[in-house]
């Protein structure tokens, strides 16, 4: 199994038991859940596992690595906004940054293709 963006091929299982460790830490220990604390954890856990997934089924590293740093922003502000937030409001301030970081990294990294692809002719 090869490994995706900055962890080994099986720390993605880490984020998966620190989820569920902490949805089922009892109260003694961990008073009130933070929810952005479980929006994080969410994100990871399945942003993670899907491109294990994806890598092991196109079995190409650098487009995957590439797709892996390309799609982290866009999705991440995609699941924020989706995400059920029970007890804290959406931060608006979050969603601002996140919205334009997603721009950012997709402007960026389409120029670079298209850079490249002018090169190669």
């Amino acid at each position: 199994m090869y490994s995706v963006g900055v962890f080994l091929a099986f720390d993605f299982l880490l984020f998966i038991l620190m989820d569920i460790a902490y949805r089922l830490c009892p109260p003694k220990i961990i008073e009130k859940k933070q929810e952005y604390v479980l929006f994080s954890l969410d994100f990871l856990s399945l942003y993670f596992t899907l491109f294990i997934v994806i890598t092991n089924i196109v079995k190409d590293h650098s487009f995957t690595h590439f797709l892996f740093w390309t799609l982290l922003f866009p999705v991440l502000f995609l699941f924020h906004l989706i995400y059920r937030f029970k007890t804290v409001k959406k931060s608006r301030h979050l969603s601002f940054f996140l919205f334009f970081l997603a721009v950012y990294v997709l402007v960026i990294r389409v120029s670079t293709l298209v850079l490249f692809a002018f090169n190669a002719m």
